[in-house]
């Protein structure tokens, strides 16, 4: 109404000039979205991992040093893994990128399409690599879990990326704070129990200990930028 035309008006000549809304989002839905290099690299290392796995597993099954059920729960598990750390490392460094250069709707979306996929990934990976596990327990250890650290730490990276993606689908930041967090999940569960088992061994305990402890808060801290307020994160970069 402020420039003198009628807003159903208005509609009609928008409609006649670009389409219907309906017609528009087919052919939105035609354009590929742009590559994201961090999202490329990220699948890039998760197939190498996959190929090292294969390299690896592959003789020693053959070989009969292990089974196909132990083999299987090995690299379902190590690739679930390692799936969560590449959703975290995504948003470490869409995090740092943010803070550093501002907001970017572009990069907002780039990272919650290819972190959603890894994030998907890793949920179904690690679901099926602790399944296997119990499996196996179930038929050589005569019991399906016994909630040992091994275990539980699996069952903290299964909750943190399923927690991911469903909050994923709501809102970047937090998603980017939960990918973190998932972080954080795979480095306890892959080094905290052999912290654990390290009896009689003070100096190995002590240098794995510190570096976990090192690593959990350098993930803390970087998980502060994705709660921080975006005004906060203004008066920062100004300040800066």
């Amino acid at each position: 109404m402020t420039a003198g035309v009628i807003p159903d008006v208005a509609w009609r000549r928008a409609v006649e000039c670009l389409g219907r809304p309906e017609d528009l989002a087919v052919e939105y839905a035609k354009v590929r979205p742009d590559l994201w290099l961090p999202g490329v690299a990220a699948l890039a290392a998760l197939g190498m991992v996959a190929v090292l796995l294969a390299a690896v597993g592959v003789p020693r099954l053959r070989g009969g040093q292990m089974g196909p059920l132990l083999a299987a729960h090995i690299a379902a598990i190590t690739l679930g893994y390692c799936a969560a750390l590449a959703a975290g490392a995504l948003a470490v460094w869409s995090l740092l990128v943010r803070a550093c250069r501002g907001d970017d709707g572009r990069r907002d979306a780039a990272f919650r399409r290819e972190a959603s996929r890894i994030t998907w990934a890793s949920l179904v990976l690690t679901a099926a690599g602790i399944v296997l596990g119990a499996i196996w327990a179930d038929q050589h250890l005569g019991r399906a879990w016994a909630w040992d650290p091994r275990e539980v730490g699996g069952l903290g990276v299964l909750l943190c990326v399923g927690l991911n993606a469903v909050v994923l689908r709501r809102g970047v930041r937090a998603g980017m704070a939960v990918a973190v967090a998932g972080n954080v999940a795979a480095g306890l569960a892959w080094f905290a129990p052999p912290l654990f088992e390290a009896k009689g061994s003070y100096e190995f305990a002590a240098g794995l200990g510190f570096a976990l402890g090192a690593f959990v808060a350098v993930q803390l801290l970087v998980m502060g930028l994705a709660l921080l307020p975006p005004g906060l994160r203004g008066v920062a970069n100004r300040a800066s």
